[in-house]
């Protein structure tokens, strides 16, 4: 199951189970605040009011996500994930780096054109960790996340990378495609993600 976003970006799940009943109890309401204010000599401002309000409700959400922290610092008390996957040149890598309760893991599947499997421990320390969760939450990958109920990207084009932290229970993180043909910045990223599987074998 795919992850929310944010906390703020749970609001588009929310609206997409919305039937008929949900939409007429928001025309019922509308109706019921413009009414009053249309009698009261507001004219065309009474009808516009619920959009503007709604309207007023959007803006600030987005103004909330564009300036509020995608990622919780790293923590002792949170769990904390980073996970990769991408098929390229007829194999198969699948990763995860953890940081759970402070405590930090990685390991690494790789599955051959041919299928053989192979399983690798990775030797991470917190502070290799801190750094590749930190830089998860980077501008420059901003036009790689993959929206709220968006298309699940496919792996043979794409490194797929979801970054997830759990809180009380709740799950939040993003989910980035990025093109295995990209610009040097988010490629890097990808690069040092991989550096850290090791010859440790399972």
């Amino acid at each position: 199951m795919q992850p929310k976003r944010s906390i703020f970006r749970g609001r588009a799940a929310f609206l997409n189970r919305w039937g008929w009943g949900e939409y007429g109890m928001l025309a019922a309401f509308w109706a019921v605040l413009s009414i009053p204010l249309y009698v009261h000599g507001w004219g065309w401002w009474s009808i516009l009011s619920l959009p503007s309000f709604f309207a007023l409700i959007v803006a600030a959400i987005a103004v909330a996500e564009r300036f509020a922290r995608r990622l919780p610092r790293l923590n002792a008390t949170d769990d904390h994930l980073i996970e990769f996957y991408t098929h390229l040149a007829g194999t198969t890598k699948h990763g995860t780096l953890t940081c759970n309760r402070g405590v930090p893991h990685a390991s690494w599947t790789t599955t051959s054109e041919s299928g053989t499997e192979t399983t690798a421990n990775a030797l991470l320390s917190r502070d290799r960790f801190a750094k590749h969760w930190t830089s998860a939450g980077a501008r420059y990958l901003n036009p790689y996340r993959v929206s709220a109920g968006g298309v699940v990207p496919d792996p043979a084009a794409h490194y797929v990378v979801n970054v997830r932290f759990t809180r009380q229970g709740e799950t939040y993180g993003l989910m980035y495609a990025i093109p295995h043909e990209s610009s040097a910045g988010p490629i890097e990223w990808i690069d040092a993600l991989q550096r850290a599987e090791s010859v440790e074998r399972l």
